[in-house]
């Protein structure tokens, strides 16, 4: 029947028209969506010679089918004696028609391309293979003239031809428009191999997809003897959150995380420079974990109480002086942060330099032991004692103050106090049940005694008197000190100096 369908043919049909192009196009071009294209048919030159090097390799089983015909016979003799001048003649010819033929197929997928992305018909394409002829090296396709090609269009056939064409890890694709020339200029452009370091990708990586600043840049400031790096310089631009200490110390935290501990054992720190638009990531030596406490004294300020060891070998002292600004001190941690040890480290040194001190430990066992040091007035540990002890150091104060009011004399000519409450937040949790379950007379005398009343006068005016206050809490909290100025020392087990039988504390 004529209308039954050869999927044969249909195939064969097919396969001619998209090796040689179909006849019925102009200039031999094919037919599609009822628009020619640029491409011309192929038409091989190897056939040409390959077929007369067949038959002159095949013609002596020729010869006997030749048999009383002297024209045809002479014809093969001398077909045969140029059989390899015609092999080596075809071999070339074949290897320029593979490389016609992919050339034509990267000009018809190029064509596909141009009219789906941009809906213009190009008038000519041009495709160079490389040198092996497997990849195509160049391409030049020339568009009508004045044709208008917009951004999102080019993007969408760069995206079309790298996905075709594909890419490696040393080489891609890339497209330009040459506007003024009417053309699109394909090329194969080689990637420089990335010889950064693993830290150094990962860093650049965290800052690209983490937009806290606009165009970071990661580069190597200092490579050590062994060609380990141990500096980067990112640079960014400029903005207002790069000069807060806030913003600059959430992101130390997250670079040194993210460059992870260093080959040398070294810990990263960061120098920041926003007014030049970069920081600088650079390794410090690291902390010990234990540091045995001087004998001899810091320096000649006896004032100066040392309690740690900073950053390259920084001794951190509390300066209970009557010129320090932040006279009163607070120490903040976990449990097993730290706390105990700075609190026993400040007291003795203060014995030593013969500065008197009164203790209140609420849990009764953190400054178990100070009693009968040079200066330790008494180690409180009871709650009722503590908010006797609290309304007796406020009156104190009030004496003090109004003797320098009547002998019209400075603060700093009457002797130095300190005054320790270790885990105020105990103490003050157990005021507040004695006041509501004591017994009648337990109450009384902690109303009339009122200690959180006189402790915030302390915090506000015991400088003044020269009275120094030490706390130790777990949660800061400012309503502590009201308005007082205080140094601030926050503890989570780094190294710790204790004063203690010269033994380590952390």
């Amino acid at each position: 029947m004529s209308g039954t369908p050869d999927p044969l043919k249909d195939w064969a049909v097919a396969a001619w028209r998209d090796m040689f192009g179909d006849t019925t196009g102009p200039r031999g071009g094919q037919v599609r969506d009822d628009r020619p294209t640029g491409v011309r048919r192929f038409v091989p030159a190897s056939p040409l010679t390959a077929v007369p090097a067949a038959v002159a390799f095949y013609s002596p089983n020729l010869v006997a089918s030749a048999t009383g015909n002297a024209t045809a016979l002479d014809a093969l003799t001398q077909l045969h004696d140029y059989r390899w001048p015609l092999a080596v003649v075809t071999v070339p010819l074949i290897a320029a028609d593979i490389s016609r033929y992919r050339a034509r197929r990267w000009r018809q997928m190029l064509d596909s391309m141009v009219r789906q992305s941009t809906g213009h018909l190009p008038t000519k394409i041009t495709a160079t293979p490389t040198a092996g002829g497997r990849t195509m090296r160049r391409a030049r396709i020339t568009m009508p003239r004045g044709a208008v090609i917009r951004p999102k269009q080019l993007e969408e056939f760069s995206r079309s031809v790298e996905s075709a064409f594909g890419g490696s890890e040393s080489w891609a694709m890339t497209v330009r428009h040459d506007a003024r020339r009417d053309r699109l200029v394909i090329t194969r452009t080689p990637i420089a191999p990335d010889t950064r370091s693993e830290r150094q990708k990962s860093l650049q990586a965290a800052l690209d997809g983490a937009s806290i600043f606009s165009g970071p840049k990661v580069t190597v400031d200092s490579i050590d003897d062994s060609g380990i790096e141990t500096g980067y310089r990112v640079g960014f631009e400029k903005s207002m959150n790069a000069g807060s200490p806030g913003f600059q110390m959430k992101v130390d935290e997250a670079l040194a995380s993210l460059a992870g501990p260093h080959e040398s054992g070294r810990n990263w720190t960061t120098d920041w420079y926003p007014e030049r638009g970069y920081l600088v990531m650079r390794l410090v030596t690291a902390m010990p974990t234990r540091v045995d406490h001087p004998l001899e004294l810091v320096d000649e300020n006896l004032r100066h109480l040392p309690y740690a060891t900073g950053s390259a070998d920084r001794i951190m002292f509390w300066d209970v002086s009557t010129s320090s600004n932040k006279p009163h001190c607070l120490i903040v941690g976990p449990t097993g942060g730290g706390k105990t040890s700075v609190i026993r480290t400040l007291l003795t040194e203060a014995a030593r330099r013969g500065i008197p001190f009164v203790g209140v430990d609420p849990k009764m066992i953190e400054l178990d032991g100070l009693e009968g040091y040079p200066g330790c007035g008494a180690i409180i540990y009871d709650a009722l004692r503590a908010a006797m002890f609290v309304r007796a150091l406020h009156t104190e104060m009030m004496a003090r103050n109004a003797y320098i009011h009547q002998m019209k004399i400075e603060g700093s000519q009457l002797p130095l106090m300190i005054a320790v409450l270790d885990e105020f937040f105990i103490l003050s949790g157990k005021w507040q049940r004695l006041a509501k379950t004591g017994d009648d007379e337990t109450k009384a005398l902690l109303k009339e005694l009122d200690p959180l009343g006189a402790w915030a006068d302390l915090a506000v005016l015991a400088r003044s008197a020269g009275i120094r206050l030490l706390l130790g809490v777990q949660r800061p909290d400012a309503s502590l000190f009201g308005g007082a100025r205080v140094t601030r020392v926050t503890t989570s087990a780094p190294v710790f100096r204790s004063a203690t039988s010269r033994r380590t504390a952390r």
